[in-house]
Order: structure tokens, then C-alpha cells, then sequence
């Protein structure tokens, strides 16, 4: 590990997401950019201006980039607002950057929605927008991206990063050339991020860890519900099962 804290961080711009108090770890910081006054125990809020004008892009743009927004850590995990965390994430950073520097859970080897390819992903965000009436981006912008990356000879089933979670050596100069691209990927194309990281990690010839086991609930994270502004109800009853020895993480590496 390097002297430097463990930087874990999240960006929420726009009402989206609240913030949920995490452990108190040895050697880890809690850093939140926003572009709203947030209180949360144990997290240091940065308030900025936001750099895009979709607040979706903005926490896209700060998840990303990592090297521009926490110059004074080298190493960072970052995490949606909705997980909390349960396990020794100095450890597993430890473990899964030896050989790399960085590392992402498999999509995989989730439960419910288990994929490999940012093809059936397109698929599945299309299939919900159809079935909910709700798109999560714009399916002309989607089919464009999606349809250049087969003209460009990307395969199918070649791995799919669940983005909730990411673990880096932010500085490094193979992580800073792939963010860039994986950034420019969304300033340019969908907002959604699962579509478009496997696919600059391809052109880059980047390599990462892969974790695989289910990121919504393991031994180091758990995911407490959807995204709302306000996570005191869920993490009442999260913390009560608990006490209860009615929650147990449901994979373990």
C-alpha cells in the first residue's frame, strides 16, 4: 500500500443520490464531489462546479478521471453512492493491484443480470427502456456507439465491468491513457459506462483485475438499494438484520 490513505470516493451532482456513512478504516479517506452542500459523517465534501451540463456525465467525468480530482493519492476506490462497505478493502486492494493497476467486478458473476458482452448490455438497457418506457439514454445514440464498435472488429463476449466499483493506481500512465479514452467514449457517445469501458480497454491493450464474485453483496461491499436521496430507512433495517444474524454476504472470494 502506498503512505498515502487509501482514497475511496464517490461524485454526486444533481439530486440523484444521498450519501451513506461508511466504516471508519486505518488508512482510508472518504472524499464526495458534489455540486451541493451534503453532510455525511466521515466523508470530506468537495463542492464544485459541475463540468458538464448533464449531471449524469459530471459523476461520470470525476468517477473517471480519478488523476484530476485526487492529485494527493495514488491509490483510490471508487463507489456508487448506494454501496456501502462491509470488509478490509485496504487488503483487497492489496491483493487484486499486484500485478495491474486496476481492478473491476465481473458482471458475470452477478446473480440476477449476469453478461459478458457490452452487446447484450446494449441489449438489456434497450429490452428495460422498451418494457418501462423509460430509456436510460438516448437508443439512437446507443445503436450508433454500439454498431462502430462491431464496424471496428469488437468482439462479442469479451467481458463485461460492472462499474459500481473501481479500483486503481489512478496515476499510472496505461490506467490515465484508458480513463481518458473510456471518458471520451462517454463525453462523445452514451452516458453509460458499461458500454463503453471493455471496449477502450480493448483498444489500449489494457489489462485489470477481475474480480468474480456478485459486487452487490460480498465479503467487502454491499449494495443497499437503489439510488435515492436519503439512505437512513435502508441502512435502519440493514443494521438490524444484522444485529438479527439475518444478513450474510452471499459470495465470498
Amino acid at each position: 500500500m502506498s503512505d498515502k490513505p487509501l482514497a475511496v470516493y464517490t461524485a454526486i451532482f444533481g439530486n440523484y443520490d444521498g450519501l451513506i456513512r461508511q466504516p471508519k478504516i486505518p488508512g482510508v479517506e472518504y472524499h464526495c464531489f458534489t455540486d451541493r452542500p451534503i453532510k455525511a459523517h466521515g466523508w470530506q465534501i468537495h463542492m464544485i462546479d459541475p463540468p458538464c451540463s448533464d449531471p449524469t456525465r459530471s459523476s461520470r467525468r470525476v468517477k473517471i478521471l480519478a488523476h484530476e480530482y485526487l492529485t494527493e493519492h495514488s491509490l483510490s476506490i471508487y463507489v456508487d453512492g448506494n454501496y456501502l462497505i462491509v470488509g478490509d478493502i485496504c487488503s483487497l486492494v492489496k491483493q487484486q493491484l499486484t500485478n495491474c493497476n486496476m481492478a473491476m467486478f465481473d458482471h458475470n458473476a452477478t446473480i440476477v443480470d449476469n453478461r459478458d458482452c457490452v452487446f447484450d448490455e446494449y441489449a438489456a438497457i434497450v429490452a428495460m427502456g422498451k418494457r418501462t418506457g423509460h430509456f436510460k439514454d438516448d437508443p439512437a445514440v446507443m445503436e450508433k456507439q454500439i454498431r462502430r464498435y462491431r464496424d471496428e472488429g469488437y468482439q462479442t463476449h469479451n467481458g463485461l465491468a460492472f462499474n459500481a466499483v473501481l479500483l486503481r493506481r489512478h496515476n499510472a500512465p496505461d490506467v490515465v491513457k484508458t480513463m481518458n479514452r473510456w471518458w471520451n467514449e462517454i463525453e462523445n457517445g452514451s452516458r453509460r459506462d458499461q458500454l463503453s469501458f471493455n471496449y477502450s480497454a480493448w483498444k489500449e491493450s489494457f489489462t485489470y483485475s477481475s474480480i468474480k464474485v456478485d459486487l452487490r453483496d460480498n465479503e467487502w461491499f454491499f449494495m443497499i438499494g437503489i439510488h435515492r436521496p436519503d439512505y437512513g430507512a435502508k441502512m435502519f433495517r440493514y443494521r438490524l438484520r444484522r444485529m438479527l444474524g439475518l444478513r450474510q454476504p452471499k459470495s465470498r472470494k
